[in-house]
């Protein structure tokens, strides 16, 4: 964003000359930024370079509050732009979000920019109708920026245009080629479109970027192993970890004599380990020269060259010990006769949190309200449980033991998170309550996905995001159930 105007705002702020540290966080806040710039020199202006610095720093609300306040009183559309985004960075999203409204009408480069940092928060929770305006703005203002394309690539994908938005997103990544959140959308519509070879290989850069290859061992290719020693590195979220989980069994079956080993989240440490695939689980990243070979979830279909066919080769692909499961009724009440029991999960982590999957508790009324069910919330946290449900937060202490709890139920509804990506692992019956754009493991069309045989998707009707219109669907579907 700003590296032509780096070295002029550091010779001329007060709060950055001579102090490499700052210099180094302000850089690195240019080089992440991909929306449509500031015009060459704005930033330079000591006010500016104040809030500017602070953004980058993550300051405190308190700390960015006064200079975001004189900055929006005076005339200039950059100073006001940069209010605007020291108030994002605050937290302050509704008094940004109006500065930028009126900021995105503007023809001038701060224009540009409201308008894609506009588009892209109304993108994030839904509002596609708000959002295509200030796109095609943008998009007319700053038409080769990267920001911009990727926008115009989630409303292709909206509109159920994946060739639109496969060339939105190639054009963002050509733009940006080591943005691992543009690299991720792209490879999302390659996945999308079945082309597993490419959306993989895509998402697997993104590792090699994010530099998550441990030194001193090679990244494996999918040459023969032998009985050598194979290091598996799990992240992302847990619902990407759960689902490629399934890839462990596949090479332990082409692989009978190599020793596999896998780096997991604590959270899914027994989970992992129940699979009797794995010589040892990893909590943090061991000493990796140790191996004769390691490979990230992401590079691990790649190198087995997976195809569509393969997704349920494994089927389930995790497993909990009978044991567990039994000990796992003890937290429910005894079973009342003709009741069914469900367990419902409307909304992910706080940190993942998605308006366009997440549901509020007053939406969920319709499928409350269905007769013969009893309903079991699959939250961590008690003050989450709505009335009426029952409370199980205190056992939920790892995936394992939710696996355990799954068993006890006989349906799991969810929002796409990893509850639903358990569910399907177990190949236990579960619906999705998708979310209105495609997610590529959901696909576009009809009420199944090939990675899981177990879960129905329920999803938007095309180019509409209703979520009441979803529940209500959900809930007539369910009354046929429980008469069934």
């Amino acid at each position: 964003m700003f590296n032509r105007l780096l070295s002029q705002l550091f010779r001329r702020s007060p709060f950055v000359e001579s102090a490499s540290a700052e210099r180094s966080v302000l850089e690195a806040w240019a080089a992440r930024d991909i929306f449509p710039p500031y015009a060459h020199g704005q930033l330079a202006e000591p006010l500016r370079a104040q809030a500017a610095e602070l953004i980058a720093e993550g300051a405190k609300p308190d700390l960015l509050e006064p200079p975001a306040q004189r900055l929006q009183t005076r005339g200039e559309a950059a100073d006001r732009m940069l209010a605007a985004e020291a108030w994002l960075a605050a937290g302050a999203g509704e008094r940004a979000e109006a500065l930028l409204t009126q900021l995105a009408q503007g023809g001038d480069a701060a224009g540009a920019r409201a308008a894609a940092i506009l588009a892209q928060r109304l993108l994030d929770r839904g509002a596609f109708a708000a959002a295509r305006p200030l796109a095609g703005h943008a998009a007319r203002l700053a038409p080769a920026n990267a920001a911009v394309e990727a926008v115009l690539g989630q409303l292709c994908d909206f509109d159920g245009r994946a060739d639109a938005a496969l060339e939105h997103y190639g054009r963002a990544v050509a733009l940006r080629p080591r943005d691992t959140a543009l690299l991720g959308r792209l490879s999302v519509v390659q996945l999308v479109r079945g082309d597993l070879r490419r959306g993989f290989s895509t998402w697997a850069l993104a590792d090699e970027i994010n530099q998550s290859y441990g030194e001193g061992c090679p990244v494996w290719d999918g040459q023969p192993l032998g009985d050598a020693r194979l290091l598996i590195l799990c992240g992302y979220g847990y619902g990407d970890i759960i689902q490629m989980l399934r890839f462990a069994l596949q090479v332990r079956e082409r692989e009978p004599r190599a020793r596999l080993l896998v780096v997991v989240p604590p959270p899914l440490l027994r989970l992992a380990a129940a699979m009797d695939c794995f010589e040892a689980v990893y909590t943090a990243m061991p000493d990796v020269a140790q191996f004769e070979w390691q490979v990230t979830q992401t590079r691990l279909p790649v190198a087995l060259r997976v195809e569509l066919s393969d997704a349920q080769r494994h089927r389930p692909f995790l497993r909990v010990a009978p044991a567990d499961v039994e000990a796992a009724r003890a937290w429910l009440p005894p079973r009342r006769p003709g009741v069914k029991r469900v367990g419902l999960r409307w909304q992910g982590q706080p940190r993942h949190f998605d308006a366009k999957r997440g549901l509020a508790v007053a939406t969920l009324g319709p499928l409350l309200q269905v007769p013969g069910i009893e309903w079991v919330a699959l939250v961590e946290d008690p003050a989450l449980v709505a009335p009426g449900m029952i409370d199980v937060s205190a056992h939920l202490s790892d995936f394992y033991a939710t696996a355990a709890l799954l068993h006890q139920l006989d349906l799991v509804i969810s929002v796409d998170t990893s509850v639903l990506h358990l569910a399907g692992a177990l190949d236990l019956p579960a619906w999705l309550l998708a979310r209105p754009d495609p997610e590529w493991r959901w696909g576009t069309g009809g009420e199944s996905t090939p990675w899981y045989a177990s879960v129905r998707v329920l999803r938007h009707a095309p180019r509409t995001f209703d979520q009441a219109a979803q529940v209500a669907r959900a809930a007539r579907d369910l009354r046929a159930w429980v008469a069934t």
